[in-house]
């Protein structure tokens, strides 16, 4: 099979391949536990888009995009652009930044430390390995650095945990990984474990407690949030980046209210705890 063949062998005619400039997605997987101390867990699926290109100061990125099922060709939020040189770094520019941060860099060897020096992501990493993994017949570079070692990056598609934050594993135990990379509609990488593009489980009795609406929710507009049997309960929202903009516990009346005029346009996950901080329910929030 030309799917991801994903075994690690060393020094075998390793080659550069670069990051795509359209028709890629990429497909992530949050895996929330819930409950303590065995949890069980919840799979919410986002996904991410090479959409076009934007110039700055006569330079030219990839606009990295996020998207959402059914249209997946369609952006919801810009998250940033990516431009790669010839010595096969890659550079990221953040939507809100004035300045471009170095994001992979694949011509390294074991020992070598990446300084990133970004805001949102590990000021530097050491690269423990460097590797070549077959993908549609071709053995690509990639290296293993950051995230106590253990994240892999393969030339033209990046991490394998998370995007842009590199790191795979969130404080609240959360796990974030790449589910699957394609191109060209043609699928080119899936994590081994789960051996499928499309994760879902989703616990429609815990989502008939809560009275959520509306969603989508414009800028001027509140999202009200209610434990229809009036427990206290946490919300926290979490934006494309795996970034906290908002945690609250509910008040007498068990209800939240939450406005979007701080928050960047986009598909946000919100998150809802019991008062013992167990997670009752989590789903997609639309900021527009």
């Amino acid at each position: 099979s030309d799917l991801l063949s994903f075994s690690l062998i060393e020094l075998k005619a390793q080659m550069y391949v670069p990051f795509p400039d359209s028709n890629a997605v990429w497909t992530r997987l949050l895996v929330i536990p819930i409950g303590f101390p065995l949890p069980t867990f919840q799979y919410i699926q986002d996904y991410f888009i090479v959409s076009g290109d934007t110039t700055i100061n006569n330079i030219v990125y990839r606009k990295f995009c996020e998207a959402a099922p059914p249209n997946l060709s369609n952006p919801i939020s810009y998250l940033g652009g990516y431009r790669e040189d010839s010595t096969e770094k890659i550079y990221f520019r953040m939507y809100s930044d004035t300045t471009e941060y170095l994001w992979y860099d694949f011509n390294v060897a074991v020992g070598d430390t990446i300084f990133h020096n970004a805001p949102w992501m590990s000021p530097f990493e050491v690269v423990t390995a460097v590797d070549s993994i077959l993908i549609a017949g071709v053995y690509r570079k990639s290296y293993t650095a950051g995230c106590m070692g253990l994240d892999s990056k393969i030339s033209g598609i990046g991490s394998l945990s998370i995007p842009i934050l590199q790191c795979g594993i969130l404080t609240d135990g959360t796990v974030s990984l790449i589910l699957c990379f394609s191109q060209n509609g043609q699928t080119l990488y899936m994590d081994s474990i789960y051996n499928s593009c499309n994760v879902v489980s989703v616990n429609e009795l815990e989502k008939q407690r809560f009275s959520i609406f509306p969603n989508p929710l414009e800028p001027n507009e509140l999202l009200n949030i209610k434990a229809i049997d009036n427990e206290l309960y946490k919300l926290r929202i979490i934006n494309p980046l795996g970034q906290d903009v908002f945690y609250q516990m509910s008040g007498d009346k068990s209800q939240i209210g939450f406005s979007p005029n701080s928050v960047k346009p986009g598909l946000h996950i919100f998150l809802i705890f019991n008062s013992e901080n167990q997670l009752l329910y989590s789903s997609k929030l639309m900021i527009k």
